[in-house]
């Protein structure tokens, strides 16, 4: 306990932050996690010090807590930003599974609950919110590797049939050269279906807003069209560590 009163006197510089009570907790949980922040406590410090609004802080938040989570499994092995230097916007973490294999990781977060995003729209202007989240994380996703997408996002009630069917209209509006793919910072077809085929799975997992209650359900989808898709043992993992359904 000494040890992590320390590293959290460390990462906060010895000053309260709302991140404080999540890291204490994680770390009582799991010794390997309080020894992966130990190992990348610099880098950590300096994004608590940088992140210190609400919105970029909560961001932050789901990044760490998405590694706890991962951590679940002894046979996750994280490395945290591996690909910063050569590639700037590179994924968040790779994941090994054992020795087997290994695969990327990025966390992102919706800000505002799905279902206020597009009202009126229903389940499925909250499952296109999603997809378009996920979208807007495909120019990150490196090639020969599979590559997840982990979301975060307040109050999703949607189901992973109605994400599978905004996914497959994400993929079809680019196709069709809709302007979304513009949008997503794709300059032809081709680049857009090159950074889709990169995505082998998505995580979506719900959270209450403050007060409201508990966390929604999770699910996951996978991407048939990947051309490096995941493993079915590491996706049995992923299950278990988000604790989620799959996406029909």
């Amino acid at each position: 306990m000494k040890a992590n009163d320390a590293l959290l006197d460390y990462l906060f510089q010895g000053q309260p932050h709302v991140l404080r009570p999540a890291l204490q907790e994680w770390f009582a949980a799991s010794r390997r996690y309080a020894a992966f922040i130990a190992e990348n406590r610099d880098k950590i410090r300096k994004k608590i010090r940088l992140k210190n609004d609400p919105a970029t802080a909560a961001d932050l938040r789901w990044e760490l807590e998405a590694a706890f989570l991962l951590h679940a499994d002894k046979r996750f092995t994280l490395d945290y930003e591996p690909y910063a230097r050569g590639q700037p916007f590179g994924p968040d973490f790779r994941v090994a599974y054992t020795t087997s294999f290994a695969f990327n990781v990025e966390a992102t977060r919706v800000r505002i609950a799905t279902s206020d995003a597009n009202s009126g729209d229903g389940k499925s202007g909250e499952a296109r919110r999603l997809a378009e989240t996920a979208g807007n994380k495909l120019y990150q996703l490196l090639p020969n590797v599979p590559n997840v997408v982990a979301i975060a996002a307040p109050d999703v009630t949607t189901s992973g049939a109605n994400f599978a069917a905004e996914m497959a209209i994400l993929r079809r509006r680019a196709e069709q050269r809709d302007p979304t793919m513009i949008r997503l910072g794709f300059g032809s077809v081709s680049d857009f279906l090159k950074a889709y085929e990169r995505l082998s799975l998505v995580i979506v997992r719900g959270y209450a807003l403050e007060g409201e209650g508990a966390p929604a359900g999770a699910f996951l989808w996978r991407n048939f069209a990947a051309r490096q898709p995941l493993p079915a043992k590491a996706v049995t993992v992923l299950r278990h560590c988000f604790a989620m359904s799959e996406a029909s």
